[in-house]
């Protein structure tokens, strides 16, 4: 991430994504835990937004506070990306890059063990791609897995897809009443583990184990 400056100064840090649930074309995205520095000049920015997008159309709205002063906002305006998600290129201002402004240049992309994010519809799912992957995507009865304790070899169903090339995979397979479905999507190469402390066990090995997960 830049930030283009008078002085050159350069923005660095990090910030984090979490999909919100979506309604109609758009979607949302929560730009949490901003944590940006600009050495050259010993400032430190924070805050929060929300990251929307709508096609090759994109609105950045971000909440920031240099150096703990009180927030300002800061938007992008409905514009085109020339990036592709979840790379992101977006420009915000104050003052709608009107006369005297602030403005921030975000050049960002995943941090090194980006995670797909799952969506589940009624007839597809579909997941933040990194541009060029390839991704495994897995499912199985969601009964079976909690009665075996969260054990995987046995719960996973016959691999959905194997070094698929899109984010969206249509799926219409509808389970009895009563019972449910999981997902796991993983870019290939990648993990379906989270490392979170609440996993039971290790998801690669287990799915991995199945004689009807991916090649």
């Amino acid at each position: 991430m830049r930030l283009p400056h008078p002085r050159g100064a350069a923005l660095q840090g990090t910030f984090e994504l979490v999909l919100l649930p979506t309604a109609g074309p758009l979607t949302t995205y929560a730009f949490e835990e901003i944590d940006w520095t600009v050495p050259a000049l010993s400032k430190e920015i924070t805050g929060s937004g929300f990251y929307t997008l709508a096609g090759e159309y994109y609105q950045l709205s971000l909440s920031l506070s240099l150096d703990g002063a009180s927030p300002e906002d800061f938007i992008s305006g409905w514009v085109t990306t020339p990036a592709k998600f979840p790379d992101i290129d977006a420009v915000v201002s104050m003052n709608e890059m009107y006369c005297y402004d602030v403005v921030l240049h975000v050049v960002a992309s995943p941090a090194t063990g980006f995670e797909p994010v799952l969506s589940v519809s009624q007839d597809a799912l579909s997941w933040t791609a990194r541009p060029g992957a390839t991704y495994d995507a897995v499912g199985g009865n969601l009964g079976y897995l909690c009665s075996s304790a969260g054990d995987f070899t046995g719960a996973t169903d016959p691999c959905l897809a194997s070094g698929y090339d899109g984010s969206v995979l249509p799926f219409t397979a509808t389970p009895s009443s009563g019972d449910g479905m999981w997902f796991l999507v993983r870019e290939v190469g990648g993990t379906y583990d989270t490392g979170g402390g609440s996993q039971v066990g290790t998801r690669d090995d287990e799915i991995d184990a199945s004689p009807v997960s991916c090649p």
